[in-house]
C-alpha cells in the first residue's frame, strides 16, 4: 500500500500521539489535531486520503466534524473512520448517520488499525475505478440529490453542456434547463419524493437542454433513482441528440417528399449508426437501413414485405404491440427493450416509433428509430455489481441471480468453504446447506429479504469436506430496473471458534462444574425472573434449601471420588423429582436449592419435600461401594417469606438449619416467629 496523507483528530493526546507515531512509522504522512474545528479547517486546507475521527472531542465534536467534512465537495471519495469507546453503540450509529464509512473501538490495536485502513483504501480504489469508468462513457452522467443539487458531473456532461464540474457542483440542476422546464423542476422533485409518482424517473424522454452559452438543444434523458447506505439520489443519463434529431426531422420530411426514392432514403439512413425502418399500416416492412438488417440478420430481399410479427416473433411482438398500436393511432412512442440478436447475444435498445401521416392526415405507417445502448447497459450492470461485490473484501462473498444460481465468488469464499470458483459457479447456495435448519428457517430468511430487502444473522453451513461451521451472514437483494436482472449478494464470515468459546464461557459461568446444575449466579437470575412473573400474574413460588445429612462421613470414609459420584447421583435424582418448569441448582459442597414454579399450595410443596427426603434417604451403590445420606430441607414461600431472591434463599437456609436441629431427614417451612425467638 502506498503512503497515505492521513488526518487524525483525537483530544486524548496520548492516544493521538501513539496512533501518529505508529502511522508515521508505517510510512504515512499524518496531520494530528485535537478538536473537531481543527479537523474541519485542516481538511479544507489540503487533500487527504483518509480521516480518523474521535467521536468525543471538545467544541463541535467528532460527529459534527464528520458531517461538515462530508459536506465539502470533493473530486474523489475520502473514507472517514470514527473512533469510539468500547461498546458505544450510540456513537457508532451517530457516526454512520453523520456520514462515516467505518468505525473502530478503543483501545486501538495497531494490527486492527492497519487492517481497517487497508480495507478502506481498497474500497477507495474501487470507487476510483468506478469513477474512471463513469468518466469514460460518451453519455453525460449527472447525479443529483433529493432536492435537485448536482453531486456529480462527468467529462461527457462537461462537453455536452459547456460547464466544468466545478461550475455546477452543489447548484440546482435546473440551471441546465430552459424555461418552462426549469420553472417546474423543483416542484416535480418534491412531488416525487413525497408521493412516488414519476413522470421521468425510470423512463427515457426526449427533452430540451440548455448549454452554458445559452443555446437550447435536444437531448435524450433517462433518469433512475438509486440508493446507497448514505441515502437515495437520482442519476441522469444524457445523450446530445442534436445531430440525430436534425437527421430524424430531415428524414421524416424527406420520406414524405420522396417516398418513391428508396435510393435517397438509403443514402441517408445507412450512414447513421442507429437502426431505422419503416412499417406501413398493414405492419409490413417497406424500408430498413443497413444496421437494422445486420441486427436481425436479414437481407434486403428477406426484410422488405415481411410482417413485423414474423420478424420479432410472437413473444417480442406481444410485448411491443402496445407501442405499435400507439404509433398507428398517431402517438409517437419511446421505450427501452432487450432483444436477443441472431447470434444469441442479448442487446439493449432505445426505440422511438414516429407516426407517418399522409396528405389526408391518416396514419400511413410509422418510422422505427432504434439506438443500440447495449454498452451503456452493460456498464451500468457492471458498475452496480462491482460496487456491491467489492465493498467487502475480507469476508466470503458470492453473488446469485434471481433464480439462486451462483454467478461469482471471491477468494475468501474459497478459503472458508473449500469450493473453488469453478466448482461453485453455476451451482446454488444449497451446496453449503448443513441440514441444521429446517425449511421454515429458510422460508423466514426469504420472507425477511422480500419485506426488507436484506437479512442477516447466524447460519450453520457446511464446507466442501463436510465440516459444519457457523457463519454470520448478510444476504442483500439488489433489485433490477427495467430489463436489468435481480441479483442477490451474500457476505459471510466463519465465527465457529468465537461461538464455541462464547458458549463454553457462558455455560461455565452459570453452571456447577461437577453436576452441571445451575450455580448460584444462574439461580439468582432465574429466581429474579420468576419473581417478576409471579408478581404480574399473582402466582406463588417455593424455594427449597437442601443440605445432605451424613455427606461428610461418606467423603471421609469412602473417599472424594465416591463423594463426587454421590453428589452427581443426588443431582440426577432431584431432577427426576421435579417438573421441567422447576429448577434444581447446586450452591456448592452438599447444598442444593430447588425452585418450584407456581405450586398449587403449601401442601403440594410438603408432598414434594417428603418425596425428596424418601428418595435421597435410600442407599446408593457408587463405584462398587455402598453409601447412604439423608437430606434436611428448609422452605421459604413467595411472597410471604420474602420478595427478593436473597431474602428467600436466606430464609429457606434458616428453615433448613431448624430442620437439622429437630432431627434431620425432614423438612420445615420458614417461620418469622422462629427467627425472632432465635
Amino acid at each position: 500500500m502506498k503512503p497515505l496523507n492521513i488526518l487524525l483528530a483525537d483530544d486524548t493526546r496520548s492516544v493521538g500521539l501513539f496512533i501518529t507515531e505508529y502511522l508515521r512509522g508505517a510510512g504515512h504522512k499524518v496531520t494530528y489535531v485535537e478538536s473537531g474545528e481543527e479537523a474541519v479547517a485542516a481538511y479544507k486546507s489540503q487533500a487527504f486520503d483518509l480521516v480518523l475521527m474521535d467521536v468525543i472531542m471538545p467544541g463541535i465534536g467528532g460527529l459534527e466534524a464528520v458531517k461538515q467534512i462530508k459536506a465539502i465537495p470533493a473530486t474523489t471519495w475520502v473514507p472517514v473512520i470514527v473512533i469510539t469507546g468500547l461498546d458505544a453503540e450510540e456513537d457508532v450509529l451517530g457516526g454512520f448517520m453523520a456520514g462515516a464509512d467505518d468505525y473502530m473501538v478503543k483501545p486501538i490495536k495497531p494490527m486492527t488499525l492497519d487492517i481497517r485502513i487497508r480495507s478502506m483504501m481498497r474500497i477507495a480504489a474501487i470507487q476510483r475505478s468506478t469513477a474512471a469508468i463513469v468518466e469514460s462513457v460518451i453519455e453525460g452522467i449527472i447525479q443529483i440529490d433529493r432536492v435537485g443539487r448536482i453531486c456529480h458531473f462527468n467529462k461527457a456532461a462537461e462537453y455536452i453542456f459547456g460547464y466544468s464540474a466545478a461550475e455546477v457542483l452543489g447548484k440546482n440542476v435546473n440551471m441546465l434547463m430552459p424555461s418552462p422546464y426549469k420553472d417546474n423542476h423543483d416542484e416535480y422533485i418534491a412531488n416525487f419524493v413525497g408521493t412516488g409518482h414519476a413522470k421521468v424517473i425510470g423512463k427515457g424522454r426526449f427533452v430540451t437542454g440548455l448549454r452554458k452559452n445559452g443555446e437550447a438543444f435536444p437531448m435524450h434523458l433517462g433518469v433512475t433513482e438509486a440508493a446507497t447506505p448514505d441515502g437515495k439520489f437520482f442519476i441522469g443519463l444524457v445523450r446530445d441528440i442534436s445531430e440525430q434529431e436534425a437527421a430524424r426531422l430531415s428524414l421524416e420530411a424527406s420520406a414524405r417528399a420522396v417516398t418513391e426514392s428508396e435510393l435517397f432514403l438509403k443514402s441517408i439512413t445507412n450512414a447513421m449508426p442507429g437502426l431505422i425502418a419503416y412499417w406501413d399500416s398493414d405492419l409490413r416492412c417497406r424500408f430498413a437501413n443497413k444496421p437494422y438488417l445486420e441486427w436481425f440478420g436479414k437481407t434486403p430481399e428477406a426484410m422488405i414485405g415481411i410482417h413485423i410479427q414474423e420478424l420479432l416473433g410472437d413473444q417480442l411482438y406481444a410485448t411491443n404491440e402496445p407501442y405499435i398500436q400507439g404509433a398507428l393511432r398517431g402517438e409517437s412512442q419511446l421505450f427501452e427493450r432487450s432483444i436477443t440478436k441472431v447470434n444469441g447475444s442479448v442487446g439493449y435498445t432505445l426505440s422511438n416509433y414516429v407516426s407517418d401521416f399522409d396528405a389526408k392526415g391518416t396514419v400511413a405507417g410509422f418510422f422505427v428509430l432504434v439506438s443500440d445502448v447495449t454498452p451503456i447497459k452493460a456498464a451500468e450492470v457492471e458498475l452496480k455489481l462491482a460496487a456491491s461485490v467489492f465493498t467487502h473484501t475480507i469476508e466470503g462473498i458470492f453473488v446469485t441471480d434471481g433464480d439462486g444460481i451462483i454467478l461469482s465468488v471471491n477468494p475468501a469464499f474459497t478459503t472458508i468453504t473449500g469450493y473453488t470458483a469453478a466448482e461453485a459457479i453455476g451451482q446454488t447456495p444449497r451446496i453449503l446447506r448443513s441440514d441444521r435448519h429446517d425449511e421454515e428457517f429458510h422460508a423466514y430468511v426469504w420472507r425477511d429479504i422480500a419485506a426488507n430487502g436484506k437479512w442477516q444473522g447466524e447460519i450453520w453451513n457446511r464446507r466442501k469436506g463436510g465440516e459444519v461451521f457457523i457463519g454470520w451472514q448478510t444476504i442483500t437483494k439488489v433489485p433490477g430496473s427495467g430489463d436489468e436482472p435481480v441479483r442477490y449478494i451474500s457476505v459471510f464470515q466463519d465465527i465457529t471458534e468465537l461461538w464455541r468459546k462464547d458458549e463454553y464461557i457462558r455455560h461455565m459461568a452459570f453452571h456447577d462444574a461437577l453436576t452441571d446444575l445451575p450455580n448460584r449466579s444462574l439461580l439468582i437470575e432465574l429466581l429474579t425472573q420468576q419473581i417478576a412473573l409471579a408478581e404480574r400474574e399473582n402466582r406463588i413460588l417455593a424455594v427449597m434449601f437442601l443440605d445432605l445429612d451424613g455427606f461428610k462421613q461418606v467423603n471421609d470414609t469412602l473417599g472424594h471420588e465416591v463423594g463426587d459420584a454421590l453428589l452427581k447421583t443426588v443431582a440426577e435424582k432431584l431432577l427426576k423429582l421435579v417438573r421441567q418448569s422447576d429448577c434444581v441448582a447446586r450452591l456448592g459442597g452438599d447444598e442444593f436449592v430447588i425452585l418450584l414454579n407456581n405450586p398449587a399450595n403449601q401442601d403440594e410443596v410438603s408432598l414434594i419435600a417428603d418425596r425428596i427426603v424418601a428418595v435421597i434417604n435410600q442407599p446408593m451403590e457408587l463405584a462398587g461401594k455402598a453409601a447412604q445420606v439423608g437430606v434436611s430441607i428448609g422452605i421459604a414461600m413467595f411472597p410471604q417469606d420474602g420478595k427478593k431472591p436473597n431474602d428467600l434463599l436466606k430464609n429457606a437456609d434458616f428453615a433448613m438449619y431448624e430442620t437439622k436441629k429437630s432431627g434431620k431427614c425432614a423438612h420445615r417451612f420458614y417461620s418469622p416467629s422462629t427467627t425472632m425467638e432465635g
